[in-house]
């Protein structure tokens, strides 16, 4: 469920042995959105010279112009370069070097042994192996996912809790994420480092230890139209946006509808209604198991779960006519 303010007229330390190179696992999604979108970062977003802050395990971050000239994402369809000059945001889940994974799996055997120095060991284990941070998560969640007895996945599930801990949910997926003007590429960013310049001088960051590469935000507007028959009971639209848990989004209705020789808008008819509610009004929720919320103005607010934004008009047949629009305003997040 979402929280809204509705307008009065409506509406580091560093992991153990870490060692330079970056490899996520992963599959790719292209996705240019849906509806009529506008992305229009500013025009000093577009400069060559332009700093980023590129955000590194453990919460340190630098920042700086980049000077790699681009990355490289290999993808199910095959592999793209990307100008870094074209990049938004880049996100990314640091991984382990075959050293660091090879003491991580030997720790991870000392959870299920069991001596008379057990609790210890089991404890310093614990401890070493937290301070690996996020880039434990993947074997991790690999070892508990493979794990048939329930003690040691209850310990596990304990670990992949701690590591996650204040790390955006973006960067526990398997894929990278490439966040251009235009698309969103998700896959495998091939890249050993990112070198940034600052004022002391040339920085070369070992892609492994960077979680994000971040310009700015994109600014988003999408429109959707909802018609009659997109109705509640039968074919509610799925705009397939992806909102995330706790992103600001805007939304403001307008347009009309007529129904049973009346003429309303996005609030209803008020003097008309059905199952509780003013027949004829617009409705949104984020995914599908969501309650239905009626939208008779502008919202504005955080959402508090994520999902794709959906909406549907209250009408129990489409014998009506007209249409409502709804524009989102928000960010990448």
């Amino acid at each position: 469920m979402p929280t809204s303010h509705r307008p009065a007229d409506p509406g580091a330390e560093r992991s153990p042995g870490r060692a330079a190179s970056l490899a996520a696992s992963l599959a790719v999604l292209l996705c240019c959105g849906w509806g009529q979108s506008e992305e229009r970062p500013s025009a000093e977003a577009r400069r060559e010279d332009r700093k980023a802050t590129v955000g590194l395990v453990h919460g340190q971050a630098a920042v700086g112009k980049v000077v790699t000239p681009r990355v490289t994402v290999r993808t199910r369809y095959g592999v793209l370069e990307v100008p870094f000059s074209e990049i938004v945001k880049i996100r990314m889940r640091p991984t382990l070097a075959a050293d660091e994974r090879q003491r991580l799996e030997s720790l991870l055997e000392i959870l299920g042994g069991t001596d008379e120095r057990g609790s210890a060991r089991l404890a310093a284990a614990r401890s070493e192996i937290a301070r690996f941070g996020i880039a434990a998560y993947g074997p991790l969640l690999e070892a508990r996912d493979g794990e048939d007895d329930e003690d040691r996945r209850k310990l596990l599930d304990a670990l992949l809790q701690e590591v996650a801990s204040g790390v955006e949910e973006a960067h526990l997926r398997e894929q990278d994420e490439v966040i251009t003007e235009r698309f969103t590429i998700r896959g495998r960013v091939e890249l050993d480092e990112i070198r940034i310049e600052t004022l002391t001088g040339v920085l070369a960051i070992p892609t492994r230890d960077v979680l994000h590469v971040t310009y700015r935000e994109i600014d988003i507007r999408k429109v959707w139209k909802v018609g009659v028959q997109q109705i509640e009971q039968a074919t509610p639209l799925d705009t397939k946006f992806e909102v995330k848990k706790n992103q600001k989004i805007k939304l403001e209705p307008s347009g009309t509808m007529t129904y049973g020789g009346q003429t309303f808008g996005p609030g209803g008819i008020s003097n008309h209604t059905w199952n509780g509610r003013r027949m004829g009004c617009l409705q949104w929720r984020i995914g599908s198991s969501s309650p239905w919320i009626v939208l008779d103005g502008t919202f504005e607010g955080k959402a508090e779960q994520k999902g794709t934004l959906q909406f549907c008009v209250h009408l129990h047949s489409p014998d009506a006519s007209g249409e409502f629009k709804i524009v989102l305003t928000t960010q990448t997040k």
